[in-house]
């Protein structure tokens, strides 16, 4: 986020080094911390991963929460927002999500919402998988489902998580 142990890339691979069998410590990429801590995912998002990959290496990164910031990027505060009503905005995040560095990597939506507003981000998976289809040409899973992981959004919603630890996927 900025405001605590770990805000920059530099601070988390200097935690890593000091962990006994670091090679089984990995990342997870939280868009809202990145972007509160200053680093501009929305007009440098490839400056962002090379810097994050000569740092602590892409190979660390394990999966990604993908939400908006309510703050302006360096504010070092931890505000998340709505897909597509923050700072970061909706096509940042989709790039981020469809980044070819970054596919095949989990993404959790992780935003404050209720019923009508998973609904509205829920289109939002469905439009960045529809880009995705526009360009790579195709889809490896059918669009109606909202609580997959797929290609395209590769999103694991909320609801999946918490009803997995009770025992299954819905």
């Amino acid at each position: 986020k900025g405001s605590e142990v770990g805000s920059t890339f530099e601070e988390l691979a200097a935690i890593i080094e000091k962990v006994h069998l670091s090679e089984k410590v990995g990342v997870c990429l939280d868009t809202c911390h990145v972007w509160d801590a200053g680093y501009d995912l929305v007009n440098d998002l490839e400056g962002v991963l090379e810097h994050f990959d000569s740092v602590i290496g892409l190979e660390r990164l394990h999966a990604l929460h993908i939400n908006d910031s309510l703050n302006p990027k360096g504010s070092h505060k931890d505000r998340h927002a709505r897909i597509g009503e923050g700072e970061i905005g909706a096509d940042a995040l989709v790039r981020v999500v469809m980044h070819p560095k970054l596919l095949g990597l989990p993404c959790i939506l992780e935003t404050p919402n209720e019923l009508p507003g998973y609904k509205k981000e829920i289109a939002f998976s469905m439009l960045a998988h529809a880009n995705l289809f526009e360009y790579y040409g195709f889809v490896l899973f059918n669009p109606p489902f909202t609580t997959a992981v797929s290609l395209g959004a590769r999103f694991l919603w909320a609801s999946c998580v918490l009803k997995s630890d009770l025992g299954g996927l819905p």
